[in-house]
């Protein structure tokens, strides 16, 4: 079966830190990893190993080192897992969440020409 793409929104291949928060089954965890692309619709986590259940809710941070920028807690929802990472699409963002990736993105896109 081939995989259709299904983006409302583009995506950016960006590498950013990223923090993934997730609460499953009374417990709580927190992993560490890249992206492997960003959008203001979701992000793909370049990570083959990563322990995340499809439908999952989680929160994710997101950072840079190369200009300490960091965006707003953004809640998400995997939506697949394959051998080379995850897909997330970023839960309905309220607008001041979606501002603050807006200038996020801009922020790290500009810094990367440069």
């Amino acid at each position: 079966m081939e995989h259709r793409e299904r983006r409302s929104e583009h995506r950016h291949p960006l590498r950013l830190g990223v923090e993934v928060r997730f609460a499953e089954g009374g417990a709580k965890g927190m992993l560490r990893c890249h992206s492997g692309n960003v959008g203001l619709g979701g992000i793909y986590l370049a990570a083959g190993d990563l322990p995340l259940e499809t439908d999952l809710q989680v929160e994710l941070v997101l950072s840079t080192l190369a200009n300490g920028a960091d965006c707003p807690l953004l809640p998400a929802r995997v939506l697949r897992s394959d051998g080379d990472g995850c897909a997330l699409s970023f839960s309905p963002l309220d607008a001041e969440r979606e501002r603050g990736l807006r200038r996020f993105l801009l922020l790290v896109k500009t810094a990367q020409r440069h």
